[in-house]
């Protein structure tokens, strides 16, 4: 775990020059939730980061529920191992920004 958090952490400063806020806010979530660095709670620390990083750019916070179906769908296409959906994803955390 320890080498997958420190990869991240190396990732998600790339990826922030290279990502708008939404779409750099969604990223840091996914990837978390693939790495799952806590025995319990990753959903809420995974959520707690998206919130954190949305502010920081401007945004609202949101509210992702894991039992959604539309959050869960477009999750799973953006975790798919040989053709990751990550538009869709940031398109659906997009959405719940504007529905705020």
């Amino acid at each position: 775990v320890n080498h997958f958090m420190t990869h991240y952490i190396s990732q998600m400063q790339l990826s922030k020059k290279m990502f708008d806020g939404i779409e750099y806010a969604g990223i840091c979530h996914k990837r978390f939730l693939e790495i799952c660095p806590f025995e319990k709670a990753n959903m809420e620390v995974a959520q707690w980061l998206l919130n954190y990083l949305l502010i920081q750019a401007g945004y609202v916070m949101i509210t992702l529920h894991e039992e959604d179906a539309s959050y869960e769908k477009a999750l799973k296409a953006a975790q798919h191992p040989s053709c990751p959906d990550i538009d869709g994803f940031t398109m659906y955390i997009a959405q719940m920004v504007k529905q705020q």
